[in-house]
């Protein structure tokens, strides 16, 4: 008799994972594998339900642009992947000051993929003769192996490969809904949820995005943030003018836009140092951020707007950065220090696993993040790897620049932002 996993979270780390193993059965000690959700994935409010994220190799860290290049295979050629990936060139610019461009095109020039600069906006137009976009004080590059995946297609598939596998189950509703975890010595014994019933298993995975804090004590290795999105829409003939124009992305003030979508909507958002909701920890000690349970929509700060204007503007020109919004949200991720995403056993409990961290940058690794994922929770990877992923001793305080995983921490913009409207923080 095989060992029971159960899996807490059904979003881009979950449903990897969980896919992974499925895949592997017989390969490892599970034979019985449940995924817990409050509803059916996609989850509404998750960061993993959008119509589009960034597929790009590009980072300074040479370990994340294999796993973007491996990662971007999978995209192009997986026949569960592939029709949810969209072929598009990127634009990556940087403030002047910063040695992103250098680091990151030394990269990709290890792996033989040929990169274009771009330090002005004649830069852009020269290559791409629809770029109306304005760029001031930044220096970048461009390059083709690149393009963006509509995040709630590849769920759906996702889901449905792993019902047809047939390894894992799914519960959600109030049977799925984490409340408490079982704690039993240094070990957890299982999952208490919404309706009172309790899940035991031999190992539990937090796959719990930016609720993790709120449900277990971990000593500010992380933070909730809420990060800005904005969605306008484009007529048929703006749709058809640029619908070859680039990936824009702005490494330094964490604003990146995407093409027109094929109904003509144009994405918009910010990665940066976010915006908490800070309440006291369920264990009376201290206070954590957290997600709300009801996506915050319409509401924006003003600084955020901005922010997501500016990068219209540098990507698509004043007259449509001027534009409202027709739909905005805050979209939140768990981040860590060092941007790196956390595969590792907690500390104090021996059969804790979690998948989390780095939230905001993952979502392109997905058809590879389960291999990382389940060779750390197997242990089967180098320890390179183990090591890069481990739960770092790094606590964030108020002060803490998080890198983002880029290899660069954030020069510009505000820090990390309390959210101040009485709304805004209570749901």
């Amino acid at each position: 008799m095989g060992k029971s996993l159960i899996i807490v979270g059904a979003g881009e780390f979950g449903l990897s994972l969980a896919l992974e193993l499925s895949r592997k059965n017989g390969e490892h000690e599970y034979s019985s594998i449940t995924i817990l959700d409050r509803e059916m994935p996609p989850v509404f409010g998750g960061a993993s339900v959008d119509i589009s994220r960034i597929m790009r190799p590009d980072y300074a860290d040479p370990k994340y642009t294999a796993m973007g290049m491996e990662a971007l295979k999978e995209w192009q050629t997986s026949t569960l992947y592939r029709d949810h990936f969209y072929q598009s060139e990127i634009i990556m610019m940087a403030h002047k000051e910063s040695n992103f461009r250098d680091r990151s095109i030394a990269n990709l020039n290890k792996l033989g993929l040929p990169t274009y600069t771009v330090d002005s906006s004649q830069d852009a137009r020269a290559k791409y003769p629809s770029y109306d976009g304005i760029l001031e004080g930044s220096r970048g590059y461009a390059h083709e192996n690149a393009g963006w995946v509509n995040a709630e297609g590849t769920v759906r598939s996702t889901v449905g490969e792993i019902l047809k596998l047939g390894k894992a189950q799914f519960v959600v509703g109030d049977d799925g809904t984490m409340v408490e975890l079982i704690k039993e010595g240094n070990r957890i014994a299982g999952v208490k949820t919404k309706s009172s019933k309790i899940h035991l298993a031999d190992t539990v995975v937090m796959a719990t995005g930016s609720w993790t804090s709120s449900l277990v004590d971990f000593e500010d290795r992380f933070v909730a943030t809420g990060q800005p999105v904005g969605f306008m829409q484009l007529s048929p003939e703006e749709t058809r003018k640029y619908s070859k124009n680039p990936v824009y992305f702005n490494i330094s003030t964490g604003v990146f836009v995407f093409p027109p979508t094929p109904d003509g909507v144009l994405k918009c958002a910010r990665h940066g140092f976010g915006y908490t909701r800070t309440l006291p920890t369920a264990w009376g000690k201290g206070t954590i951020s957290t997600a709300p349970q009801t996506p915050i929509e319409n509401e924006l700060p003003q600084d955020a707007i901005q922010a997501l204007r500016k990068g219209i503007r540098e990507s698509y020109g004043d007259a449509i950065s001027k534009r409202p919004f027709y739909k905005s949200r805050l979209c939140w991720y768990n981040d860590t220090p060092d941007g790196d995403f956390v595969f590792s056993y907690h500390p104090h409990y021996k059969n804790l696993f979690l998948c989390t961290g780095g939230c905001g940058h993952a979502f392109k690794f997905f058809p590879v993040l389960g291999r990382y994922s389940a060779g750390c929770l197997l242990k089967t990877l180098d320890k390179e790897w183990l090591d890069k992923f481990a739960l770092k001793d790094q606590k964030i305080t108020p002060d803490t620049v998080i890198d983002g995983g880029r290899g660069i921490p954030w020069k510009t913009g505000p820090g990390r932002q309390e959210l101040k409207n009485s709304r805004l923080s209570k749901l």
